[in-house]
Order: structure tokens, then sequence, then C-alpha cells
């Protein structure tokens, strides 16, 4: 009987750690926040509209780190799918993942509110 390999990560633990953090913690405790408000449009979209910028800057630099270590992004998002079970599978997980997060955001921003001004939606 082989004995199985043992999974290798993707990236240290230290690295993991740091994009959680990144994603995790609210953004108006960031000790950039107040500067990059200064850029922003005035309106809560366009403040959520830089941000997202700066999420797909992350991915991007993720991409980057596993194209340095000549590691297929398969290796970090898994395998295709190989049939419409595993589909459903992970369009299920995904909008589990994405209501637990939309209501944890939520618990986290009552929890510590902003010091900063609030934004207005424009209208």
């Amino acid at each position: 009987m082989p004995i199985p390999e043992k999974p290798t990560l993707v990236a240290p633990l230290w690295h993991t750690g740091l994009v959680l953090v990144y994603v995790l913690v609210p953004r108006t405790w960031w000790f950039i926040h107040g500067p990059l408000r200064q850029f922003a449009p005035q309106t809560l979209s366009g403040f959520d509209v830089l941000f997202i910028a700066l999420y797909g800057g992350v991915v991007a630099l993720v991409c980057l780190g596993m194209s340095f270590k000549k590691r297929p992004l398969e290796d970090l998002i898994g395998r295709g799918w190989t049939g419409w079970q595993s589909g459903l599978r992970d369009v299920g997980l995904g909008m589990g993942l994405w209501l637990a997060a939309r209501y944890i955001d939520r618990v986290i921003y009552y929890l510590a509110p902003s010091s900063a001004p609030s934004l207005t939606h424009s209208h």
C-alpha cells in the first residue's frame, strides 16, 4: 500500500495570515484610510471602488507570487469541475461563504465603530 504524499503549502503560513488580516480587518482601521479618502470621490460607492481596486491588487500580488514559484494557479484554486455536481457544490459553497462574510462584516463594523466621518450616498 503506497504511502500518501504529505500535502505542501502553496504559500508560507505567515503570508496566508497577512493576506487574511488584510482582507478581514475593517478598512477604517487601516493606517492609510485617511490619506486614501482624499483621493476617492466623496461618495460611498466611489470609496468602495477604490478599495475593490486595492483588493484586486492583492489578488494580482498572490498570482505574481505563484508565478515566481512556478506553481500553477490550479494549486491555489483547485481543479476544474468534473461534472454539474461539482459545479453546483462550488456555487453553493460560494453563496454560503458570501452570506457568512456579509453578516460577519456587519458584526465587525457594529462592534468597531469608525472614528472617521461617514460617507453618504449621492443622489
